[in-house]
């Protein structure tokens, strides 16, 4: 369905929308992508009223919020949602580019800063389907269970004692699961990733 179709949707409540063609997500998403705001500001309403935020709005969000130009009440709203959707993540976790030939481990971190000394005790693959511009992060679950303790963290060529937030990092890591992590990478189809968990207590 063209996105001009969708938005249209936007102007009922969330409560109010019956999802046949499109879900209520696609009718969002088609508001926060519009180019005034408008239909965003609605979007945004849907999200207020209770419409789960996924990986793919909430960098919709983060485009609004960059939006200077835009009502700054507006962006405050998007603001606010991030900034809950955030602390509700499983911050926890590291995302795995590849395994260099000595063992170290080289990913990006995702919203949490992680201490050397902590171990990640799960494996858990991610998918990203869809178009340049239009995808979708689908949770394919838990692969395997591991105890990875973080020993040191080279990070611009220097060590460091945690893994900054949103940061590319190499990890050097002991203890059972990287012969796991290495054929679960070497596992991943087009679009796969695999991740590092730690537990909840440490995150």
């Amino acid at each position: 369905m063209h996105p001009p179709s969708l938005v249209v949707h936007l102007e009922s409540s969330l409560a109010e929308y019956i999802a046949v063609e499109a879900s209520a997500q696609d009718v969002v998403l088609a508001g926060l992508r519009w180019e005034a705001p408008y239909w965003p500001e609605l979007a945004v309403g849907w999200l207020e009223q209770g419409l789960p935020i996924d990986v793919e709005i909430a960098s919709c969000l983060e485009s609004i919020v960059e939006r200077t130009k835009w009502p700054q009440p507006l962006r405050h709203r998007a603001q606010a949602l991030l900034t809950v959707w955030r602390a509700k993540q499983d911050a926890g976790y590291f995302q795995v580019e590849t395994i260099l030939a000595n063992g170290v481990v080289v990913g990006r971190n995702a919203y949490s800063d992680i201490p050397v000394g902590a171990t990640f005790i799960s494996l858990r693959k991610t998918k990203l389907v869809g178009d340049l511009g239009n995808f979708q992060s689908i949770e394919l679950g838990e692969i395997a269970q591991v105890a990875l303790q973080l020993d040191k963290v080279k990070w611009f060529h220097r060590f460091i004692d945690i893994v900054p937030r949103g940061h590319s990092a190499g990890l050097y890591l002991s203890g059972t699961g990287l012969d796991v992590l290495a054929d679960a990478l070497r596992g991943c189809e087009k679009g796969e990733y695999v991740s590092l968990h730690l537990p909840e207590t440490c995150r």
